[in-house]
């Protein structure tokens, strides 16, 4: 009986104890595939952003990843589903997820504000967008307190596919205000057209660090531990700071 065990057994438990070896040394040599979606000026599929610029001189330090574009709520969908190992750059804090994380230290940070027309009032405080229409970008997020009044109906959401339609919206009195982010909008309107535009600088409804955020597996934590030791490099050395430019809001 024994020998009959010994003969069945054993071999399948060695087996499985190689293939287990086996799919970790593959888990910890894979290349990680980070979803990320277009923002302009920062990042895109000609690599010509400010974001671009960071993550490539970070790979050309020896950190391996591949990024993979897609619109903003695929990029989601795939991270969320494990289609892609990471999310960059998250809107959603790693807290959030129903799934552990890990995060990079912030390249950068987003301040998000309401925006109206110059010749309509500032938006100071959120209760004032009460029955207004205002334009989201679809897929974005805000504030734990701008969610909870979208959820609510409080303001009458219109969505748009991306920053520069809002704006469009808003001159043309289609909607009364909108949510977004700096430094997206820096790096898309010019002088003239912010101009035309009231936003409250000392009203952030939030401010949100600019990370990597990737599902908590031993390669992603090697990873996130190598990307993190040349994005200290790079502030150190004050490259960060310029390969940003403009966009630049770390201090």
């Amino acid at each position: 009986m024994y020998s009959w065990y010994q003969n069945r057994c054993f071999p399948a438990a060695v087996t499985l104890y190689a293939c287990t070896l086996l799919f970790s040394a593959k888990a910890v040599s894979e290349t990680p595939q980070i979803a990320v979606y277009q923002l302009t000026g920062l990042i895109n599929q000609q690599q010509t952003g400010s974001y671009n610029k960071v993550l490539s001189r970070i790979q050309s330090l020896g950190v391996n990843f591949t990024l993979q574009y897609s619109p903003i709520v695929r990029a989601k969908h795939n991270f969320n589903h494990q289609l892609a190992d990471c999310i960059a750059p998250s809107d959603e804090d790693g807290t959030i997820f129903n799934f552990p994380t890990i995060q990079s230290l912030p390249f950068n940070y987003a301040m998000a504000y309401i925006f109206t027309r110059h010749d309509d009032a500032i938006i100071s405080d959120l209760q004032a967008l009460k029955g207004k229409k205002v334009g989201v970008r679809t897929g974005m997020r805000f504030s734990a307190e701008f969610e909870q009044m979208r959820n609510s109906g409080y303001f009458e959401v219109e969505p748009v596919r991306d920053l520069a339609l809002n704006y469009r919206k808003l001159i043309a009195k289609r909607i009364d205000a909108f949510a977004a982010y700096t430094p997206d909008i820096w790096n898309l309107l010019n002088s003239k057209e912010l101009a035309k535009l009231h936003y409250d600088a000392s009203q952030s409804m939030q401010k949100h660090p600019e990370r990597i955020v990737c599902h908590a597996t031993l390669s992603n934590q090697a990873f996130i531990k190598q990307f993190n030791l040349a994005l200290q490099q790079l502030k150190q050395q004050g490259e960060l700071k310029q390969l940003l430019g403009l966009s630049y809001s770390l201090d």
